[in-house]
This record gives C-alpha cells, structure tokens and sequence, in this order.
C-alpha cells in the first residue's frame, strides 16, 4: 500500500472519530481588522490554546517523537518511498485534538524545526526531512478537522547548534564563524537560505489534504523567530536595530510568498532602553546575565514597540517567564500584560501571549493572565489571545510537577476551562467597521 492510500486511511479513520465541528461563523482564513482577528466575514476569533513542542530527548512526549521516528524507520526501510504511521501514534494525535476540541481550544503553536540531529526538517539548505513534513502535514491535517488552527513557528533562538532552524546552524551553512554570533542578523546570506526555506515552506504540499501550506486556512499565522537574542553585543547598541530589520525583512517576504496568513515575531516582547517603556521590563536579574544589569531584558535586541510596529507584521506578541526572568513581584503578569496591551492597542494591533510558563505559585499567575484576558474580552481591549506552554494529556503523558507541563487532571488546568467557557461568547460577534470578504464564485 502506497503513502496515499495510507494517509488517506488514516485522515478518514480520524475523521470517523471525531465529533468536531467548525464553530458557526469562522470561515476560511482570519485576519486582523480594526485591532480584533476576525474570519473572511468579520466574526471575531480570539486565540485560546497551546504550545507543543518536540523534544527527542523527553521520553514522556513521545507523540511527536514517535510519530516522526515511525514515518522516518519505516520510510527508509522501504525502497519505493512507501511507509506507514504506528496506528497507535496516530490515536494519540487525534486523541490530543478531539481533547482540545472538547476545551474550547482553538490554537496550537507548532515548532517546525525539530530537535536534534536525528528529528530535524532541514537537513541542509534546500535539502528536507521528508519524514519530518509528512508529521507536520499530519498534524495539521488532524487539528483543522477539530477546528483547531496552528501557529507555526519557523525559526527559533534556543536549538542545538547542529539543528536545522536554529542561529548557530544557518551561521555553520553560510560559512560563518559562530564566535561572530550576531553576524545572523545582518549576513545577506543567511537571510536568503530563510527566504528559500520560506518559499519551499509555504509551496508545500500536504500529502493528507492536497493542500498548500499556503492555500490552507488551518495555518493561523507563521513566527518569524522564537525569542530572538544578541548575546555577543547585549551591552552594546547596535542590536535591536539589527533584529528590526532583520524582522522587516524576513516578515515582508513572508508576506510576499504568502499573502494568506498572519505573520508574527515570535518575541518575547522586551521594551528597548529609549522606548520609554523599559520599566515595565522584568525587574529581576538572572544569573547569566549580572554583568547587564537592572535592564539587561533591555539590552539584548528586542525592541516591542518598533518591531510589532513593522508594517509586515500583523499582531504582536509576548511571552511570560516569571522565574527565568527572576521577577517575583506578584503584579508581574498584570503589568507585563497591560503594558504591552497599551501600546499594542496605539498600533490598532491585537495583542497575544503566546507562551507563558510558571513554576511555583503557578495558579495565581494563571489566574492572572486568563482574568486579564477575560476583562480584556469584555471591554473589547487589543489582548486577544492566551497560548500556555505545555500541555500534558493524563491519557497519554506521565507527570505534571514541571513547571512547563500543565497535566489535564491538574487543578490549574481548570482555571484554563473555566477562561474557556468565559470567553466563549466574545468567540464569533461581528467586529464594527470590518468589511467582509465577498465570496469566491466558480469565475473568481
């Protein structure tokens, strides 16, 4: 049995056992108009979710680990390129989004990148895992039948220096010397294998769906780059200027191969020195970086305000660290959110916090930023969405202690359900001034 029959069996199965259904009124592809994120008919759609990222390395996750590692065993054991996916990594997917359909989850942030050397999408530039797009087409072909839409990130600052995807990787491809760390952000040539990294991204096929990544409305927006970093010149001046415009670059040729979706940073939403806003900036100092100072969040390249601001880049984002940040201040998540929901709103872009993780006291932070998102709801403020970072399934993971797992059974994971059903009836209401998209006839 050749892959499509296979991914054709698998799609139906999952569709058999699914119980979702699109909610009423999101259609097609969203969009940002007057601050709000809406559908092609000017339904509001607010970001409610999950991250979920693979880790070869972690053996209770093993559902994105195994899903890859199977396709990746059984394709290379096969000459004519025909393979399978282990039928129970395939339950353990579905299972994951027929949960998070049942939650009121709407969004997942993916990592497209991989892990390590073993479990990496590209290999080289222009050369590909295929294994690792078909886990990634799966996916997204599992979640868009649950009405679950992905973030997918693209780019990310913390991978392995050999891995594909990561700074380090694209300096070693470019012939960079890596002691020249932030040489990443202004090589001409690194920014030109991301661009034909991005066009062979978005040009792919899905071998369950047919579809283009480009042309598929499960796709809610793309990262450019996970938390970017200067760590060579973080005392220096010349950095956020240079991960401005590295953003305003790679978000604009995003935009130009890619003319359907969102595109967003990725940042973890530091206010730059001169911006005036620097106090609202973690007020702890840790530990890798007390040379830095009070400010060193200041420091490192992140410039929220300029770089949300690019015209290329639709929505803002942040991220929240309470402990890696060292900030024990209990108003932490109030003010982090409602300094970045200001300016964002100055901008008339909707404000999401796509990551945020907490270790002790880990209730009365989430309690805080889902509130904070409730009241922004209701009084039709630009935060628009919350992302947790991890979701452990009872079913499927073991443990929940760490503070990057929330486990189902735990109690701070009823604080996720209860926002959920909080925000539900915001989910769909027509935003004022928006102008719907006339729909698509058999002529065009």
């Amino acid at each position: 049995m050749r892959w499509g029959s296979l991914l054709t069996l698998a799609l139906a199965l999952a569709l058999a056992d699914s119980t979702a259904a699109a909610p009423p009124g999101l259609q097609g592809f969203i969009r940002v108009s007057n601050g709000s994120f809406v559908d092609e008919q000017c339904h509001e759609y607010l970001p409610f979710g999950w991250n979920r990222q693979e880790t070869p390395w972690s053996t209770p996750w093993t559902v994105w680990v195994n899903l890859n590692e199977e396709a990746a065993n059984a394709a290379s054991s096969l000459t004519d390129g025909e393979s399978a996916l282990d039928p129970s990594v395939q339950n353990n997917v579905v299972s994951l989004f027929q949960e998070a359909n049942t939650c009121g989850f709407n969004v997942i942030r993916l990592f497209a990148l991989g892990q390590d050397v073993n479990h990496q999408l590209q290999l080289a530039p222009g050369r590909y895992n295929e294994s690792y797009f078909r886990g990634i087409d799966f996916l997204l072909a599992v979640a868009g039948m649950h009405s679950v839409k992905a973030i997918v990130n693209t780019l990310d600052n913390w991978l392995d220096p050999e891995v594909g995807g990561g700074k380090n990787q694209y300096l070693a491809w470019a012939g960079i010397d890596p002691e020249y760390e932030d040489t990443f952000w202004t090589s001409k040539k690194v920014r030109d294998m991301i661009k034909d990294h991005y066009t062979v991204l978005v040009n792919r096929r899905n071998v369950f769906t047919g579809k283009l990544y480009k042309d598929d409305d499960t796709i809610l927006a793309w990262d450019i780059y996970n938390e970017p970093r200067c760590p060579a010149s973080q005392i220096g001046t010349g950095c956020p200027s240079a991960i401005t415009a590295f953003y305003r670059d790679l978000s604009a040729y995003m935009k130009h191969v890619d003319p359907n979706h969102l595109v967003t940073t990725g940042e973890e939403g530091f206010f730059e020195l001169s911006s005036g806003e620097a106090d609202a900036d973690p007020s702890g100092i840790p530990e890798n970086v007390l040379s830095a100072g009070r400010y060193w969040s200041a420091k490192i390249g992140q410039d929220f305000q300029a770089q949300c601001d690019l015209p290329s880049i639709d929505y803002c984002t942040i991220h929240m660290w309470p402990d890696n940040w060292e900030s024990t201040d209990p108003m932490f998540p109030h003010t982090w959110i409602e300094a970045h929901e200001a300016v964002s709103a100055a901008m008339g872009k909707p404000l999401v916090l796509e990551e945020f993780g907490k270790g002790k006291g880990k209730n009365v932070t989430y309690a805080a930023v889902y509130d904070t998102l409730q009241d922004s709801s209701l009084h039709n403020g630009s935060f628009k969405g919350v992302l947790f970072w991890r979701w452990g399934q009872d079913s499927v993971e073991g443990g929940g202690t760490d503070f990057n797992i929330v486990q189902t059974g735990d109690p701070t994971f009823q604080l996720i359900l209860n926002a959920s059903a909080h925000i539900k009836p915001f989910l769909g209401r027509s935003v004022p001034g928006c102008n719907p998209k006339p729909p698509v006839t058999a002529f065009g």
